[in-house]
């Protein structure tokens, strides 16, 4: 069966979303979080994962999409990992080594090497696999030029219809471009606001009382670039905040009692995750009690080109203005967008002027800032 008889018309359109997104050139960390959640137009899942191979193919980073995988990473890595699992599933450097090539497949079939009975009855499958809810696993092996990349699952619950055989055609015309998005070649440290965010509640001391699940993540991520670091879990109520996020509390207290703090309750973090900042302040406006509880909003930044993406996409463009609408609205020249389309530099022009006419704007300013708005 063949990809190109499988694409319906939405198809079509999440698949060049996808492939778009990939060829901005943000590099991995930053791509994947954005591709993965684009999946879910292409195909419904629970949740999707990606897991960065090493040059040995070990497992050497990933990024869990809900949260799913973070909370039994711990237990994996200390007792299963290259470990008790390979009882009964083949390792992920051994995945990773049976093939040179990009493929698709399901992981209860040519993961796990003993029967499903024997498999669920494995603590591997009650202590790691059963609590993330994770039932049907399609794999996609990335691979470029022999060389592996990583692992791409999309994942679904129990609850979930399992994966066919058109999705994983759907899911193997992905696999080019996921190995594309790989590598960084934008060069413009911009960064916008996003959607990823969350909150942290905590006491003066910096102790956290709550959490949203998306706070989490994202305090884990902006301390570890490599989520599978020694010692790496998810933060949870009881535990003290890393002094850079404490000592916001303590400014922010400073500010009430009338002394000077080292700074304004706000820090901003950088990693290859993208920038991330952190804000303080009181909940309730109960500043001066002594049981007051601190509110810290976190928010993960983005490249301004991925932000600029995400609106040209839902703007009345063809595929080849969108091309052109984001590098005109970052700054970059007529020529300079000519010579990146192989195009001539009238035919740039005309595009720019039509982009300008069908949005109704009349500078390359209003066009970032229609991007930027999103209006």
């Amino acid at each position: 069966m063949s990809a190109s008889g499988l694409l319906s018309a939405p198809d079509r359109k999440a698949l060049v979303s996808i492939r778009r997104l990939s060829c901005l050139g943000l590099g991995g960390q930053i791509a994947v979080p954005a591709i993965l959640g684009e999946l879910h137009r292409l195909i419904p899942s629970y949740s999707n994962q990606f897991f960065w191979a090493g040059p040995n193919h070990e497992l050497a980073n990933l990024y869990d999409e809900g949260d799913v995988i973070l909370p039994v990473l711990p237990l994996y890595m200390d007792e299963f990992h290259n470990k008790r699992e390979r009882e009964i599933v083949f390792t992920f450097a051994e995945t990773m080594q049976r093939s040179r090539r990009s493929h698709v497949m399901r992981y209860r079939e040519q993961t796990v090497k003993v029967e499903e009975t024997r498999f669920e009855k494995h603590d591997f499958y009650n202590q790691v696999m059963r609590p993330t809810s994770i039932y049907d696993v399609l794999q996609l092996v990335v691979a470029e030029h022999g060389r592996s990349i990583g692992l791409l699952h999309i994942s679904r619950a129990c609850r979930d219809p399992e994966f066919n055989e058109r999705e994983r055609q759907l899911l193997l015309c992905v696999a080019p471009y996921f190995a594309h998005a790989q590598v960084a070649q934008n060069t413009d440290e911009r960064m916008a606001g996003s959607e990823d965010r969350g909150l942290i509640i905590a006491t003066r001391e910096g102790k956290i009382e709550y959490l949203s699940p998306q706070a989490g993540r994202l305090l884990a991520m902006a301390q570890h670039p490599v989520l599978l670091s020694s010692g790496v879990s998810l933060p949870c109520p009881g535990a003290m905040l890393p002094p850079w996020t404490k000592r916001l509390c303590e400014d922010l207290f400073r500010i009430f009692e009338d002394k000077a703090p080292s700074e304004a309750p706000v820090c901003q973090l950088t990693n290859a995750w993208g920038a991330f900042t952190f804000r303080a302040y009181w909940l309730d406006g109960a500043a001066r009690q002594s049981a007051a509880l601190i509110g810290i909003a976190v928010e993960r930044l983005e490249p301004l080109a991925l932000k600029f993406w995400r609106q040209a996409e839902q703007l009345p463009l063809s595929g080849r203005e969108i091309e052109v609408c984001l590098p005109l609205a970052l700054g970059r020249s007529r020529a300079e967008i000519a010579d990146r389309l192989g195009v001539s530099e009238h035919t740039a022009v005309n595009h720019c002027r039509n982009i300008y006419a069908k949005l109704g704007v009349q500078s390359r300013a209003e066009l970032a800032e229609r991007l930027n708005n999103g209006l």
